[in-house]
């Protein structure tokens, strides 16, 4: 079986021009898949964090498989030195809508401050099944910046 009939992007398919080196793909097989990392920030940035005064951009291209509905989604979590959840920020979600029904990636970008008293950002990749045989919602190019 082919990668495109599989659902699988290739480097033919619409999106970034850097394509593919760190290109997520939900899998053949569930509902939902999905990926986690901890960000721990630099404690050079606890001083302006704690004085409201950091922010943060993140982004990516994200898409997924023809006419089906399936996504992903990049979710930030803010969290205290002890794990307190703080806030959080979500980007992507592309529709099949937004994709005009073709296979392809879009760029989406969140920003905004970063949550007085955060430590660390955990970071997750959620891709959901809507129909067909994988969880088609793809991501690449994943990107966060704290400054």
């Amino acid at each position: 079986m082919d990668r495109q009939r599989r659902g699988v992007a290739d480097p033919s398919t619409p999106g970034p021009i850097n394509r593919g080196l760190n290109y997520f793909f939900g899998g053949d097989d569930g509902e939902t898949a999905s990926i986690s990392q901890m960000v721990t920030l630099d404690t050079a940035l606890h001083a302006k964090i704690d004085a409201s005064q950091a922010t943060y951009a993140a982004g990516g291209w994200f898409g997924g498989f023809d006419a089906q509905n399936d996504s992903a989604t990049l979710t930030l979590e803010f969290l205290s030195a002890t794990d307190t959840s703080l806030g959080s920020a979500t980007v992507g979600g592309v529709t099949n809508t937004d994709r005009n029904n073709l296979t392809s990636f879009l760029e989406r970008t969140v920003s905004g401050a970063v949550p007085a008293n955060t430590r660390k950002i955990r970071a997750t990749l959620e891709s959901t099944h809507s129909e067909g045989d994988s969880v088609d919602g793809y991501a690449d190019n994943l990107t966060l910046t704290v400054q």
